[in-house]
C-alpha cells in the first residue's frame, strides 16, 4: 500500500480557516432555525421545512461571507508583494476589481430585491430572477479570465468554494422568497 501523498504547505487549507468557517456555518443554522419570525402565514408541516431552509440559507451566507473575505485578503496579499502595495494593478487587474464590485452588487441586489412573486412581475422581480445568471457570468469570468491566469492553488481552491456556497445560498434563499410559503390562496 502506497503511502497517502500529503499536499505541499502553501496548498493546505490553514487550520484556522477551518474553524472560523464552520462557526461561521454553525452560526447561520443557528440563526436560520432559531425562527421564522417576519415570515408570512405558514401551514403547520411547512415550518420545519422553512427553518431548514433558512438554516442552509444562512450557513452558506455565512460562509460565503467567510471564504469571500479571506478571498479578499488573499488578492491584497498577492497585490503587496507584486507591486508593493494595495492597489498597484500589477497581480490583480483592474478589471477584476470591477467584475468583484460586479458580483458583489449582483448577490445584495438579489437579496434585496428577491421577494414573493406579485400577480403580475415588475421590474423588480424580472431583475431579481436575472441576478443570479449575472452572478454565474461574472463568477465564470472571474474564473477564466483572471484566476486561472496566475492563480496559486490555495487561492484558486477557496474562490472556487466561495462562488459555490453562494449558489447554495441564493436556491435557499430563492426557495424562502419564491415558493407559496403562505395559506393565501
Amino acid at each position: 500500500m502506497q503511502p497517502k501523498p500529503t499536499l505541499p504547505a502553501e496548498l493546505r487549507i490553514p487550520r484556522w480557516l477551518v474553524g472560523v468557517l464552520l462557526a461561521a456555518m454553525a452560526a447561520g443554522v443557528l440563526l436560520g432555525v432559531a425562527g421564522t419570525a417576519g415570515a408570512p402565514a405558514l401551514r403547520p408541516a411547512l415550518k420545519p421545512a422553512l427553518k431548514m431552509v433558512r438554516a442552509i440559507f444562512f450557513a452558506a451566507a455565512f460562509a460565503y461571507l467567510t471564504i469571500s473575505i479571506v478571498d479578499f485578503w488573499e488578492h491584497w496579499r498577492l497585490e503587496r508583494e507584486a507591486g508593493g502595495g494595495f492597489f498597484t494593478w500589477r497581480a490583480m487587474r483592474f478589471g477584476e476589481t470591477v467584475n468583484h464590485a460586479l458580483t458583489s452588487a449582483a448577490v445584495v441586489g438579489f437579496l434585496v430585491l428577491a421577494r414573493p412573486p406579485p400577480p403580475v412581475p415588475e421590474l423588480r422581480d424580472w431583475v431579481a430572477l436575472a441576478l443570479p445568471a449575472a452572478f454565474l457570468l461574472l463568477g465564470w469570468r472571474d474564473e477564466l479570465v483572471y484566476h486561472r491566469r496566475r492563480c496559486v492553488h490555495r487561492e484558486d481552491i477557496m474562490h472556487t468554494v466561495a462562488h459555490l456556497a453562494a449558489g447554495l445560498m441564493m436556491c435557499s434563499f430563492a426557495l424562502s422568497k419564491m415558493v407559496g410559503w403562505s395559506t393565501g390562496p
